[in-house]
């Protein structure tokens, strides 16, 4: 659990810290990926879905919300519908960069009135992550619910 909150706090705080001294700008460092059912365990829903829009932050926003048709749920959903999700505007500060149309795989995070997600978290565009797509649909068969 320590490793999770690290990892959920490693994302913002990189970002507050480029806000704060910009000389500190650089890429985004995630730890390193250890497993998928380590980022299925971390995360609240896991998910695919295809990007229908993405909308740039306002002037004074850091997040970038994206609304996507979700399409197979792994974990914490029922695969019907549309659902908004949060990230951060910037790929320095571990931001996914969606692209309209594109399918992806989402480990997000349920922060109480949103979802979020950041590339620390294993997203990725769902055609990057097929293997990780068999192994979810592995872990569930093994947990006896799909």
């Amino acid at each position: 659990m320590v490793l999770s909150l690290f990892q959920r706090l490693a994302a913002p705080a990189a970002a507050l810290a480029l806000l704060l001294v910009p000389s500190l700008a650089q890429a985004c460092r995630c730890l390193p990926f250890e497993s998928t059912l380590n980022a299925y365990e971390e995360a609240d829903r896991v998910f695919s879905g295809e990007v229908l829009e993405v909308a740039s932050p306002e002037a004074d926003h850091f997040y970038v919300r994206v609304v996507l048709d979700e399409r197979r749920a792994w974990k914490g959903g029922d695969a019907d519908g549309e659902v908004v999700i949060l990230t951060t505007s910037s790929p320095a500060a571990c931001g996914v960069t969606f692209r309209h149309g594109v399918i992806y795989l989402i480990f997000a995070y349920d922060e109480g009135e949103y979802l979020t997600t950041n590339t620390c978290s294993g997203t990725v565009p769902l055609a990057d992550g097929l293997k990780e797509a068999k192994d979810l649909d592995e872990i569930v068969a093994g947990q006896g619910t799909n």
